[in-house]
């Protein structure tokens, strides 16, 4: 019972400086403003994309992420791949 009532305490505390480190951060309140992302996920966004201005597009943003499919194209022919995510 002590050891749950420990990690719960931790847990809170973590929560809090997550959500004061996001509150100091003004691209992670911009990420934030997205549907579906909440505070978390602006930080982890922003920790993973390092600078915004170096991403010129929302499809450039999805490439770097993974998650559009690779293009080949040779003597006219074009081919989709898969996802990397």
């Amino acid at each position: 019972m002590e050891a749950t009532l420990y990690w719960e305490w931790l847990v809170a505390r973590l929560d809090d400086q997550v959500k004061r480190a996001a509150r100091c951060d003004p691209a992670a309140q911009r990420l934030a403003t997205i549907p579906g992302v909440g505070v978390f996920g602006a930080l982890f966004l922003h920790a993973e994309i390092g600078p915004i201005e170096r991403i010129r597009s929302s499809h450039q943003l999805a490439a770097y992420a993974g998650l559009v499919p690779t293009t080949r194209s040779s003597g006219g022919k074009t081919t989709q791949g898969r996802s990397q995510r």
